[in-house]
């Protein structure tokens, strides 16, 4: 009943394990294949699961994305941000990309984006170690001035879930987005968290990594299984 991702002897097959990926037959379990789909060459139908399985277990597994969740994605235009406006679109709530340019915006729209918004608007919004108190002072207001702008997109509301697969730069403003008990799911490597915000107000402060145990302000924030849907406090 465990995710298999969760195992200790979980491997990447042909990476990870010695008798590499270049045979013409090899032996797997049934439930680790997929048929193929008729319109895509070999290649293609190899290619596209690396990001779409990743965003599907970040948003269908992890945070439980339901119809009219306000879900803020981080590089919708890149390789899991595609798939995750998607996913989102087909499971009727409201993605919302974030772009690095404006020349991205006519993409992610012609997927499903309903809003977006370009973070080059918001110069000082990344976190960048060492960050000096000036520093951080300008990133905490850029960070407000982002927050009002996805507010102003979702009618007043924080957002649900942030989709958040780009680490340390971005985590401290995701945190700060999502609502209370909202989620802010984390896929890297191969792990995959989904940090439940607290219940009361976090600030942004830098995180040791996006898939490991992170804090922000007075409250923490746990890679956990999100059990928001589940009625269950953290």
């Amino acid at each position: 009943g465990f995710d298999p991702m969760a195992c200790s002897e979980q491997k990447i097959w042909g990476y990870e394990t010695s008798w590499g990926s270049f045979a013409q037959f090899t032996k797997v379990q049934a439930q680790q294949l997929l048929r193929k789909p008729k319109h895509l060459d070999w290649l293609s139908a190899a290619s596209y699961g690396l990001t779409y399985f990743t965003a599907y277990r970040m948003l269908v597994h992890q945070a439980e994305v339901t119809a009219g969740d306000h879900v803020l994605i981080w590089g919708a235009a890149g390789g899991l941000g595609v798939f995750a406006v998607q996913i989102c679109k087909m499971l009727g709530a409201n993605p919302i990309a974030i772009v690095g340019g404006k020349d991205k915006v006519d993409l992610v729209k012609s997927l499903g984006a309903s809003a977006f918004i370009d973070r080059n608007d918001y110069a000082d919004l990344m976190y960048k170690p060492p960050e000096t108190p000036e520093r951080n002072k300008a990133r905490m207001e850029a960070c407000k001035r982002f927050g009002k702008r996805v507010r102003e997109l979702t009618g007043g509301k924080d957002v649900d879930v942030v989709f958040e697969h780009v680490g340390q730069q971005t985590f401290p403003t995701s945190v700060f987005l999502a609502k209370k008990f909202g989620s802010a799911t984390s896929g890297c490597g191969r792990s995959r968290s989904s940090a439940r915000t607290s219940p009361m107000p976090t600030r942004p402060s830098a995180p040791t990594s996006s898939c490991t145990r992170a804090r922000s302000g007075p409250c923490s924030t746990r890679s956990s299984l999100s059990s928001r849907r589940r009625g269950r406090t953290p």
